[in-house]
């Protein structure tokens, strides 16, 4: 099997991982694996834009390209400014798209989600029209192990061993999406039971995306694949739902653990979460409110040695546990 990406020294390898929030809701995250500053694969999840910024479109170079976007779900703090963002950063069109399945713009409609109309309108234009087949809908069935549908291989020369880089869905759970949509309207929290959820995973060491995962999906994910993470994105801007996520996870061991969650409103992220993250030995950042248009919190994991790795924070962010 030809590797998609042959290097020279893997200890120049990292996983960067970007997430963005803004003073009062939406947030967007960026998943990069890079060869000594070199990007191989990115993967965005979500966007948000406002009158003031769209900050991808002002921190990212205009060298950067996408190649997944992963649309959780159509909330409109998770969905404004897609079109930009893919515009600027996928003008030809090649990123594959992800999306929860049984997403329609009939259900959009009905439930009023005018922003999402409008990206799910353009996604379906640009990436699943005519020849193109970029676009895929994501589902699983209860205690289903993850469906790995991003999976790149590294070589290394210097030793000649492989090394795998996958991105695993874990959610929605079909079945939940399907009683969701037999009603006219979905309340903002039913919304929720749609987003998807996923992992990233570098020779069994877990990377999770928690997207709006809702309290009702947690029990169904798969137990082994919630052991040795050495990096969680808290779920639905740390509400009170993601507690029993934290309880069931088990941090990697051999190296620091680190949390991170967006704001949203004034309540959320909520202490009693952020105490609970930092109770399984993360350390937890969040993207924080205050004067700057953004908060960002950036890590870079270097692949080959699981004790280093650095952490930054720009705008609003700030470590928020310990």
């Amino acid at each position: 099997m030809t590797p998609d990406f042959i290097i020279d020294d893997l200890e120049k390898a990292c996983l960067r991982i970007k997430v963005l929030g803004y003073p009062n809701n939406g947030e967007s995250i960026m998943i990069s694996l890079r060869y000594d500053e070199e990007e191989l694969y990115n993967v965005i999840t979500d966007c948000y834009e406002n009158s003031d910024n769209h900050s991808w479109a002002n921190l990212l170079s205009g060298e950067t390209r996408i190649d997944a976007f992963i649309w959780t779900h159509p909330d409109e703090d998770h969905s404004l400014g897609v079109q930009t963002l893919l515009d600027k950063f996928d003008p030809e069109g090649k990123a594959r798209i992800f999306v929860p399945t049984s997403l329609t713009r009939d259900l959009l409609e009905r439930n009023n989600k005018q922003a999402a109309i409008s990206t799910y309108l353009y996604l379906k234009e640009k990436y699943n029209k005519g020849k193109r087949r970029q676009w895929n809908e994501v589902s699983l069935s209860e205690y289903e192990p993850p469906r790995f549908l991003i999976s790149k291989t590294i070589f290394e020369t210097k030793t000649n061993v492989p090394l795998d880089f996958k991105l695993g869905f874990m959610a929605p759970i079909g079945s939940i999406i399907n009683r969701r949509i037999d009603v006219e309207k979905m309340s903002s929290g039913q919304m929720n039971d749609m987003s998807l959820f996923f992992i990233v995973q570098i020779n069994s060491v877990n990377y999770i995306f928690g997207g709006d995962l809702a309290q009702q999906t947690i029990q169904f994910l798969d137990e082994d694949y919630l052991n040795n993470c050495r990096f969680i994105k808290i779920p639905h801007h740390g509400s009170k739902d993601s507690i029993r996520l934290a309880d069931r996870i088990q941090p990697l061991q051999s190296s620091e653990l680190h949390s991170v969650t967006t704001v949203f409103g004034d309540s959320n992220p909520f202490d009693v979460v952020l105490d609970k993250y930092a109770e399984k030995n993360y350390s937890v950042y969040s993207t924080g409110r205050g004067k700057e248009p953004y908060g960002l919190v950036e890590f870079d994991y270097n692949i080959k040695k699981q004790e280093s790795y650095t952490v930054k924070i720009e705008g609003n962010a700030h470590k928020a546990r310990p």
